[in-house]
């Protein structure tokens, strides 16, 4: 973008500095984006507080001076009770979701295979040592 010649905010919000410096390259190996939808450990090396999301990053789109008037536009989505935030925090690849959880999260439009990270993000989210 235009804008993008003389700001450099995405630079420095980036979690893992995976925007490399000339603004037009991610390096997509880096990126919390990649990482968190990929299942598995996180890596060592990305800071408790790096994480933001359940499912992405959208730190660098969060500083875009474009994207100002999105700042407050929230949308009111699905609202998972103790009950259900516990069963995701708990669950195992191999067990089901309760009908009512499992229907929750197929209206909020997770992708089935984002279904399988939701547990370890939540927790990550939740448990990290916020700085």
């Amino acid at each position: 973008m235009d804008t993008c010649e003389k700001c450099h905010a995405c630079l420095s919000a980036c979690p893992t500095k995976a925007i490399e410096p000339n603004h037009q390259i991610i390096n997509t190996s880096i990126c919390l984006t990649t990482i968190n939808e990929v299942p598995g450990e996180f890596p060592e090396w990305i800071a408790e507080n790096a994480h933001n999301s359940l499912i992405g990053c959208m730190k660098c789109q969060d500083c875009y001076p474009g994207n100002i008037h999105n700042k407050d536009n929230i949308i009111k989505g699905v609202t998972f009770s103790e009950e259900e935030t516990n069963e995701l925090l708990k669950h195992k690849d191999d067990e089901p979701y309760s009908e009512s959880l499992s229907m929750k999260l197929k209206v909020s439009g997770f992708y089935p295979g984002f279904i399988k990270v939701l547990p370890r993000n939540l927790a990550t989210l939740l448990f990290s040592n916020r700085i």
